[in-house]
């Protein structure tokens, strides 16, 4: 009997210690990503423009100076704005249409400023590519709030009756006069105002005009045998004074806000002349304009 007990102890030894020897097995672990280089993007919604109607699209140009030309398309417009005979900004906007809001909205706009060295060579440097502003309709007009500008200031641009080809800029005259179809005489250095002297040339289709300075201020002399006033002078400001003045049988209208001539008008039968003169700025003040006796001595040096 007890030889018996000790067999049993013995087997239960034995199956406990088999037992402990077992492991359980785990679930094996979730497999993991591996980390990538690159990130998905998330999804984009895609802005969606709306066309600009045809009654909208066409030319306009700035309502105050004139210096500033626009062109509408159903997706676009471009601006080319001209601060002077050597620099100029140029705007391209994709734009769309609101019409609860009677306006044409636009973002991404980009904005390149261009210094002229020479009629052939130029700096073009990108000002911003991140533009936002809208366009208000109103009466015809689009009046213009741009979100980067400096001044808050609304500009208001101008349906143009007839399409406005772009201006050229070059040193030959030959070359201007065949871009315009104009022929033209500058003035002799002799008949020019103290001071001034010959920058450039600029011409487009029936229009041509010969840009001088002083150093602070510029004179524009244009000729067209199709255009007159204001679309010929580019000068759209508003003077004071007006009153005509006459010079070898040749009534000269003249406009200023002093005593000084900004802007007159005289021609021929067949030939229409301006001669505007502003700062560099392209604002007119009082006293900045050129004398009559200055003006009568710029129509002889010239043979119109």
């Amino acid at each position: 009997m007890k030889k018996l007990a000790t067999i049993l102890m013995t087997l239960l030894v034995v199956l406990l210690l088999v037992g402990c020897g077992q492991k359980k097995e785990e679930p094996a672990p979730a497999p993991t990503a591996e980390p990538t280089s690159e990130t998905t993007p998330e999804p984009t919604q895609e802005t969606v423009r709306v066309p600009v109607p045809d009654q909208y699209q066409g030319v306009y140009h700035d309502e105050i100076s004139g210096r500033a030309l626009l062109v509408l398309t159903s997706d676009r417009i471009e601006i080319s704005w001209s601060n002077s005979a050597y620099d100029s900004a140029y705007y391209e906007l994709p734009v769309s249409y609101d019409e609860a809001g009677k306006r044409i909205t636009y973002e991404n706009g980009k904005l390149t400023e261009i210094v002229f060295e020479s009629s052939e060579k130029h700096t073009d440097t990108v000002m911003y590519e991140n533009g936002t502003g809208y366009f208000a309709i109103e009466e015809g007009k689009l009046l213009w709030q741009d979100d980067m500008a400096e001044t808050p200031d609304t500009v208001v641009f101008v349906k143009n009756d007839k399409a406005i080809s772009p201006w050229v800029y070059t040193d030959d005259l030959a070359e201007a006069m065949q871009h315009s179809g104009v022929e033209f005489d500058p003035p002799i250095t002799e008949a020019l105002p103290e001071g001034y002297k010959y920058v450039i040339y600029a011409a487009r289709d029936g229009v041509i005009r010969a840009i001088f300075t002083n150093g602070k201020t510029e004179m524009a002399i244009s000729k067209s045998n199709t255009y007159t006033g204001e679309e010929l002078s580019g000068d759209f400001n508003e003077y004071s004074k007006n009153w005509e003045e006459h010079h070898k049988g040749v009534a000269i209208d003249c406009y200023g806000d002093g005593d000084t001539i900004n802007l007159a008008y005289f021609g021929t039968t067949s030939t229409n002349f301006s001669v505007n003169v502003y700062d560099t700025a392209h604002t007119v003040k009082e006293g900045n304009g050129i004398t009559i006796d200055e003006l009568t001595s710029l129509i002889s040096g010239m043979q119109p």
